[in-house]
């Protein structure tokens, strides 16, 4: 099982099980029941209960006691920060991500260098995702970007981190995933009216994004955003093509892309499941 990590809203991050002090026990993330769909006295099929409460444990190391108090108080600042905020934070297991609050404690063990917690993770969106790739699109040309360390310069719109890139002639994007995949578009200004072609669906938004501006739409969060050159942060929700659902995941497989008017933006696909995958 590779490192797992949690990262609050302001970016500060405590990693576990990398022999820094911290410990988390995952387990619990990966738990989930199936409960039966009875018809006439038959069972028709399963669904799963959404779980919205993980009860997960922490166990901090350090030189001595002190060492160690220090480590809970860090531990628990970066927690407490999205609390005070109402803005969560995001767990990370196996290249999984879950948004979360951890907002409970209760201390179970505690020796010279060593304690244990039991925390509780609580969230809104009991759905763990991992972000595949993004692809960059322009008029003539578009540019695959892996997740990877290196080519780090190459940025990205909010410090989205970037990685190797491999260009493609066609304009169309590959679907890995044997399901229908989430997604977050950018689409840079200047534009009005802009309008994204996938697999045959059409993205468009009834707005103008200026020149600096930038226009985010997230399938997950079922969200249109339009951000100036300052920053500013403004829902344009109501103002999105009503008649073509513009959070439609992609499709499994190559799907044709197409645009006009528009010089440059970014299409991240992003694989949801109920529970981190168990293997690297």
């Amino acid at each position: 099982m590779s490192e797992s990590k949690y990262t609050n809203h302001l970016g500060q991050s405590v990693t576990f099980n990398d022999g820094n002090g911290y410990n988390l026990n995952p387990l619990p993330t990966y738990s989930y029941a199936l409960n039966p769909l009875v018809i006439n006295s038959r069972i028709a099929g399963f669904e799963r209960s959404e779980t919205t409460a993980y009860a997960i444990e922490i166990g901090i190391k350090g030189k001595n006691v002190k060492d160690v108090d220090n480590k809970l108080d860090s531990l628990t600042a970066i927690f407490q920060s999205d609390i005070s905020a109402n803005s969560p934070g995001r767990l990370t297991i196996n290249e999984y991500s879950l948004d979360c609050y951890i907002c409970a404690m209760d201390i179970s063990q505690n020796l010279h260098s060593l304690r244990a917690a039991a925390f509780t993770i609580y969230t809104d969106l009991p759905l763990w995702y991992k972000e595949l790739f993004t692809a960059i699109f322009s008029p003539t040309s578009s540019l695959i970007l892996n997740g990877g360390d290196d080519f780090a310069e190459l940025t990205y719109p909010h410090g989205y981190e970037v990685g190797y890139p491999c260009p493609v002639n066609t304009l169309s994007v590959d679907n890995p995933s044997l399901r229908a995949a989430h997604f977050r578009l950018i689409i840079e200004g200047p534009v009005t009216t802009p309008t994204v072609i996938i697999g045959g669906h059409t993205y468009s938004a009834s707005v103008t994004v200026a020149s600096g501006s930038k226009l985010v739409i997230d399938s997950r969060k079922e969200t249109l955003t339009l951000i100036d050159s300052s920053g500013t942060q403004t829902s344009v929700f109501d103002k999105r093509n009503r008649s073509s659902y513009c959070f439609e995941r992609i499709p499994p497989g190559e799907n044709a892309v197409s645009f006009t008017d528009i010089q440059k933006f970014y299409l991240t696909l992003i694989d949801e499941r109920r529970y981190p995958q168990w293997s690297t």
